[in-house]
């Protein structure tokens, strides 16, 4: 019960954690150094004594630096019903990186969870003569935090609720900043599109400072679902013993988690209670995607291919498992109250089967960009509406086949050459990256000798010379954070 001195407080933490009467007493979340489930409605209540300890009036700026853990969640829905933004922060920045991120954006509130990496560095921050007043206390059984002696004299604007950075863990000053309806429509969509419902665990293995990992407990929070948050690999076979122990049932995975899976046996792997296997976070090989689907098909379960940005808060299309026979190799049609058009470069409507830029409408899409915090007083820049940067096409009913990025272009004897597309041939065979150098396209693979066919028949598809294309074996693609191909550290080996 919360009191009249402290009523200024949202008990549903600015919606991302609603109150659902008959799931109060429903385990809610744990973690993998907790042995028990937390119910929501214990969950609520440690939420709330943390919300008391921050300070009430105008919005806030709250950084949240955290992993996958009880209090990184309780530390994000805290500020949220305390009315403060939040800017979520991986706990693996350098201290250099950490410590540029709040000198740009002066955050009135830090909060770390015990134990996290981050927070031995923000300990020598806050008394270093850098901090600018950032004083540190402990909060009640509950994440460390600090706050400022002295508010920032620029104003948070009172829509904005969520900084998610666009570029992971590499502590980009750069965050997309996204709406309390933004992430609550989203969350809506997302269960809606995936049919979760109050009896499903969600595996919560994605970063939760990740647009992908965040949208899975926001997902399964909002419906009474229950959430189960590890920072473990999936290569290790400690993940899915634990998957298996808490009956982990919705399986979320970028194109990294799929290919491993595919390569070590997912009958061995992947336990029963899992119903629900969910794919973003870039291409995945189509020849991967049907093993998923063939996998689940088995099994009477479900296989979903998604498609999103940060941007977009951060899920637009789903391709559900029913469609995917029939649509193999589009990514599905515009999650509910949202649509697609593809446009020419003077922004005019292209007719279905017209390849051309892709624009996505809904109230889910960001207020826009900041890059310090006068950007934070800002309102809505973009009215709804998200030029992707990718290439696709739709087809008659809606459904959207992602054909590349305006940006990821080559010329090659006059010819403009989508990288993507390159990479989409090669995928028929095996997985590759593709780069440009200005005078060749160059292709990483684990085992060039299985492209080398595809690269000869696209040299002459488009009639160029042999030379054009530079295949290289490397040990093994590297990979981001997010799952996506890592094309800045292949970059340094041109």
């Amino acid at each position: 019960m919360i009191s009249s001195a402290t009523d200024w407080l949202d008990p549903t933490c600015g919606g991302l954690f609603p109150r659902i009467p008959d799931r109060e007493p429903a385990p809610a979340i744990r973690d993998a150094d907790t042995p028990e489930w937390l119910s929501r409605a214990a969950l609520r209540e440690q939420v709330m004594r943390l919300a008391t300890t921050l300070s009430p009036g105008s919005a806030s700026l709250a950084f949240v630096i955290g992993d996958n853990r009880i209090a990184t969640v309780s530390a994000i829905l805290a500020a949220r019903a305390a009315g403060h933004a939040v800017a979520l922060i991986g706990p693996d920045l350098s201290p250099i990186r950490l410590r540029r991120l709040i000198d740009d954006y002066q955050p009135e509130i830090v909060l770390s969870a015990a134990g996290c990496p981050g927070g031995d560095g923000l300990e020598r921050y806050a008394s270093s003569k850098m901090a600018a007043g950032l004083r540190s206390r402990i909060g009640d059984g509950g994440p460390r935090h600090w706050r400022r002696l002295r508010r920032s004299g620029n104003p948070v604007h009172p829509a904005l609720a969520i900084l998610l950075s666009t570029s992971g863990t590499t502590g980009s000053a750069k965050f997309v900043r996204l709406s309390e309806t933004a992430i609550m429509v989203n969350a809506g969509q997302i269960a809606k599109a995936l049919a979760i419902d109050p009896d499903d665990v969600a595996i919560a293995h994605l970063p939760v400072s990740h647009s992908y990992g965040l949208s899975v407990i926001t997902s399964h929070l909002r419906v009474g679902a229950a959430v189960y948050l590890t920072g473990e690999s999936v290569v290790r076979p400690a993940f899915w013993a634990a998957v298996r122990a808490v009956g982990g049932t919705h399986f979320p995975g970028v194109p990294f988690h799929y290919n491993f899976l595919a390569r070590s046996g997912l009958d061995r792997l992947v336990p029963e209670t899992v119903r629900t296997l969910t794919q973003a976070g870039g291409a995945l090989d189509g020849r991967i995607q049907q093993q998923m689907h063939d996998f689940v098909e088995r099994r009477g379960d479900r296989f979903y291919v998604m498609y999103g940005q940060t941007e977009a808060g951060p899920r637009m299309t789903t391709l559900a498992h029913d469609q995917f026979v029939q649509k193999r190799g589009s990514v599905g049609r515009a999650l509910d109250w949202a649509a697609l058009r593809i446009e020419d470069a003077d922004h005019k409507a292209l007719a279905p089967g017209q390849e051309g830029h892709v624009v996505f409408q809904g109230p889910n899409v960001m207020l826009g960009y900041a890059e310090r915090r006068l950007d934070l007083s800002k309102g809505d820049e973009t009215g709804g509406r998200l030029d992707t940067g990718d290439l696709g096409r739709l087809d008659s009913e809606g459904f959207l086949t992602i054909t590349g990025r305006s940006k990821r272009m080559a010329t090659l004897a006059g010819l403009r050459i989508s990288l993507d597309e390159v990479e989409s041939r090669l995928r028929e065979t095996a997985t590759a990256a593709v780069l440009d150098d200005g005078d060749r396209i160059v292709v990483f693979c684990e085992d060039p000798a299985l492209i080398k066919g595809t690269v000869a028949a696209l040299s002459g598809e488009w009639r160029l010379p042999g030379a054009s294309f530079d295949v290289r074996g490397v040990p093994r693609l590297p990979f981001c954070d997010s799952g996506k191909i890592d094309y800045e550290r292949l970059r340094v080996l041109i």
